[in-house]
């Protein structure tokens, strides 16, 4: 009897083995809650822009040479002739400049602040002439980190009729929170049209990126 009943266990062994069959096998599945918030992307211009004509106007030391404001920077002139007022209106720079003439100059500054949560870049600036009186045309023109100077053609004449150097932080990384004043030159040359009010919108380009360095 102990015979037959030890072949029969031997027999039922042999047969789960070879049928693949498992004892004693146990599984559980653990989940994990994960929340996830992806960052804000966002900039504006905070305070008063600032100009430097409030009186007599301004001009280049060598007002035949061209701008360059570390070997030939502005100058007030005893002539109080054109005028310029600078406001934000929809998140961009509004400049009107009246009255201005060949080698008139300004300078203009404003504050761009990181409101959002996430590092970002100026990436570029566009320079829009609003006026569509005596033949202008609605000609923009944008710089970036590699080209900081450029000029205008106002009336589409083939002409530069004003040239820009922008000092401001074209392609530099500023984390949430953090405020950069920037800048920026305008300087009139010959060929500027006479009678015309110049109205300019210059909108700031932005964009998240990311840190290139760690400290």
């Amino acid at each position: 009897m102990f015979k037959k009943l030890w072949l029969l266990v031997s027999l039922i062994l042999a047969t789960s083995m070879s049928t693949g069959l498992a004892f004693g096998h146990w599984s559980s599945v653990a989940n994990v809650n994960a929340q996830i918030t992806s960052g804000d992307l966002c900039f504006n211009i905070v305070g008063n822009p600032t100009q430097l004509d409030h009186g007599d106007d301004w001009t280049l030391v060598n007002q035949s040479a061209p701008l360059d404001i570390a070997n030939n920077p502005l100058a007030i002139t005893d002539c109080n002739i054109g005028s310029t007022t600078v406001t934000v209106q929809h998140g961009c720079l509004h400049i009107v400049m009246n009255n201005v003439y060949p080698t008139y100059a300004n300078e203009f500054s404003f504050d761009l602040h990181n409101c959002g949560t996430v590092p970002l870049v100026l990436t570029n600036v566009t320079f829009i002439p609003e006026n569509n009186t005596q033949g202008w045309h609605a000609v923009t023109a944008v710089t970036s980190s590699s080209s900081q100077y450029f000029t205008l053609d106002l009336n589409g004449d083939g002409q530069p009729d004003l040239e820009v150097f922008w000092a401001g932080f074209i392609g530099y990384t500023f984390c949430p929170g953090v405020t950069l004043e920037n800048s920026f030159y305008i300087h009139f040359l010959e060929p500027v049209p006479q009678h015309v009010t110049l109205v300019l919108d210059i909108q700031i380009n932005c964009e998240n990126c990311e840190p290139t360095s760690v400290t």
